[in-house]
């Protein structure tokens, strides 16, 4: 390991610097390190840079009122999850029955199926419907925000 007659690096030795470079002594000659300290840095500060622009994505919607659009989505939102716990009951209070009904001799197994099966259909169809209305409710947000830019921008010109 010693080259030009040097002796082999001591990394107890309990300088910092020295075991700093000493450790990239050994990194250079094994062939592990091929870069300078600097160019490290720079590359982790851009693999941050990344993470955060994956993590937080930039809002894509270019209309004056971005903000007062995401509160009313998340609001609607808000609103429908919370009917779809009443719904959720509903669904597997009918379904025990219908199981309680269908299976009769097996009644508590009947129930419990049933329960089960009615509400995670239930839960399934009010998902897709809650989906559906929110979209609905974002077009019909877009196209009178997209007509008040148009009549904005006629009034500019």
């Amino acid at each position: 390991m010693a080259t030009n007659n040097q002796p082999p690096p001591d990394l107890l030795s309990g300088s910092i610097r020295f075991a700093q470079t000493s450790m990239r002594f050994l990194g250079d000659a094994v062939g592990l390190i091929d870069s300078d300290d600097e160019d490290e840095t720079e590359v982790g500060k851009e693999e941050e840079k990344k993470k955060q622009e994956k993590e937080t994505p930039e809002d894509t919607l270019k209309l004056p009122d971005a903000e007062r659009h995401r509160r009313e989505l998340l609001a609607k939102k808000k609103r429908l999850k919370e009917g779809r716990a009443a719904k959720k009951a509903a669904g597997g209070v009918g379904g025990a029955i219908l199981g309680g009904l269908i299976l009769a001799p097996v009644f508590p197994l009947g129930l419990l199926i049933g329960g089960t099966a009615g509400a995670a259909i239930t839960n399934k169809v009010s998902k897709h419907n809650e989906k559906r209305k929110i979209k609905k409710l974002d077009r019909r947000l877009l196209a009178k925000q997209e007509k008040q830019l148009k009549v904005d921008q006629t009034t500019l010109s």
